[in-house]
């Protein structure tokens, strides 16, 4: 029986290589002509996935595992009923612990699977909306280039007039250089976050991706906390593990209990670690959720503060936008200093790339604080 579940096992993996390799083919070719969507990205990350190949074999294992240990349970059941007495392992497959045990393994290897499927989402949404950002900061520092340059123009011939100093030049070639150099280590980063994306995809690494999605943002819709914790503490993959550890420790203490009703000494101190492991077990089952509950509400609070903050972020754009308008208006009538627009030209780029940092920040934790209500999320890859 071993050699049929290995031959299928074998052909099912062969078959999962040669589709792998067909989605390949066709995803390269298709990039090298169209706009990648979000949700094209997250499907061919899906497609692609060895670790979603690796769940299936943990989920493989864990039916033969739960069909070993339901042989196992039925030949000691055919015993005579006195052989559960042998031992307290016996007398716990002989109530059928190990084939409900396996069960249960069975069970979660299927739920660290979706639970992956959720990781793979939320790593690809983050190194796509970081290609985002990042494309757009490269825009801020080329426009801010542009304006120091012309800046330059502007001294240059207020140098041959007499009307500015060498000081002011230099100060705005210093001002030229900072951020050319800050534009470099800013394509160095959307190089290397192309790269990660995709590696998630799939993708040779130097395969060149043109996005199809804005970095935006859509108002937040209300939200009512102690739903989205009750949710969390239905769903998560953590709450399930908590619950059914306890679940399986009382279990094994009720087994216990009977199996050692009549002992002393040693075979009583096995019953006493039952119950502590019991004790154990249920106290886990409480901290868990109070890390859920501690987990949803600072998840909850990150969300209002960067709903805010891109408020914020949004109003000292327009304030910077209007402050280097006056600035520059007020170096060329003679009014104003040099420093004056080279400080403003910072403050509002600077302003422009936390308002997009922010929208960024908002999407990954909206995005995050909905799968934590389901069966939760890990952080594999990071885009930062």
């Amino acid at each position: 029986m071993k050699k049929v579940h290995s031959k299928v096992f074998t052909l099912f993996l062969l078959i999962s290589i040669i589709m792998l390799n067909i989605n390949y083919s066709v995803a390269v070719q298709s990039l090298a002509t169209d706009k990648l969507n979000m949700d094209e990205a997250i499907k061919l990350a899906l497609q692609n996935s060895f670790s979603l190949e690796e769940k299936d074999i943990d989920i493989e294992n864990a039916r033969i595992e739960l069909k070993e240990k339901r042989d196992l349970t039925d030949e000691v059941r055919h015993l005579p009923a006195a052989y559960k007495r042998l031992g307290f392992e016996n007398y716990k497959i002989w109530h059928k612990y190990y084939e409900e045990y396996f069960e249960y393994l069975l069970k979660l290897s299927k739920k660290n699977k979706v639970l992956e499927v959720s990781n793979i989402k939320y790593n690809v949404m983050s190194n796509y909306y970081n290609i985002l950002y990042l494309n757009r900061s490269v825009e801020i520092l080329k426009d801010n280039i542009n304006q120091i340059e012309n800046q330059l123009k502007i001294v240059n011939a207020r140098l041959e007039t007499g009307n500015a100093t060498e000081l002011e030049k230099l100060q705005t070639e210093i001002s030229l250089k900072d951020a050319k150099l800050q534009l470099k280590e800013l394509e160095n980063n959307q190089k290397i976050a192309i790269m990660t994306l995709n590696k998630l995809l799939g993708l040779p690494l130097e395969q060149p991706l043109e996005l199809e999605d804005e970095l935006s943002y859509e108002e937040l819709k209300e939200i009512d906390l102690e739903e989205a914790i009750q949710n969390s503490l239905n769903n998560r993959l953590e709450m399930y593990i908590a619950s059914q550890e306890k679940y399986f420790a009382q279990k094994e203490y009720n087994l216990g209990e009977k199996f050692y009703v009549s002992s002393r000494g040693d075979d009583r101190r096995e019953e006493e670690k039952l119950y502590h492991k019991l004790q154990k077990a249920e106290n886990q089952l409480k901290e868990t959720e109070l890390n859920i509950r501690i987990n949803m509400t600072s998840e909850y609070l990150n969300l209002l503060n960067l709903v805010e903050k891109i408020k914020v972020k949004k109003e000292n754009v327009e304030l910077a936008k209007d402050n280097l308008n006056q600035a520059s208006l007020k170096y060329e009538i003679g009014m104003g200093t040099n420093l004056e627009v080279l400080n403003s030209s910072t403050l509002y780029k600077q302003a422009l790339l936390d308002y997009y940092k922010a929208i960024y920040d908002f999407n990954l934790a909206k995005f995050r604080f909905e799968a934590l209500q389901n069966l939760g999320i890990r952080q594999m890859i990071s885009a930062q």
